[in-house]
């Protein structure tokens, strides 16, 4: 086995395993998400509304919702997921309200949200 051939398999190998080991990756899988509404309480706990959007032939379940959240500098602070205990039939979307993320940083100024199936 020549050596760039040997480089190339090893990243193959590396990007699969940082794939593996995120909760955002879900090869084959139409299925995307709106954030509708998203609240920052006084203590900091954020609840977040999304739709939740599923293309495939078949239904979705008990998928995952991860929300990344960033500084004013643009630092990443941190993540929080949680599990939706719903089912996105095919073909459809629903509505997920109030969705309990936790605590977050005080000094968070911009989030992201992404679903995810496992």
């Amino acid at each position: 086995m020549n050596s760039s051939v040997s480089k190339t398999f090893l990243q193959n190998i590396i990007i699969l395993i940082i794939c593996l080991l995120t909760v955002s990756c879900y090869p084959n899988k139409d299925f995307s998400s709106q954030r509708l509404k998203t609240d920052i309480g006084i203590l900091n706990i954020l609840t977040v509304d999304a739709k939740f959007f599923n293309n495939e032939s078949e239904p979705i379940k008990d998928f995952f919702y991860t929300c990344y959240t960033y500084g004013a500098s643009g630092t990443a602070l941190g993540s929080k997921t949680e599990k939706i205990y719903q089912v996105v039939p095919p073909k459809s979307e629903i509505v997920v309200k109030n969705i309990n993320m936790g605590f977050i940083n005080p000094q968070t100024t911009k989030i992201e949200c992404y679903p995810s199936v496992r």
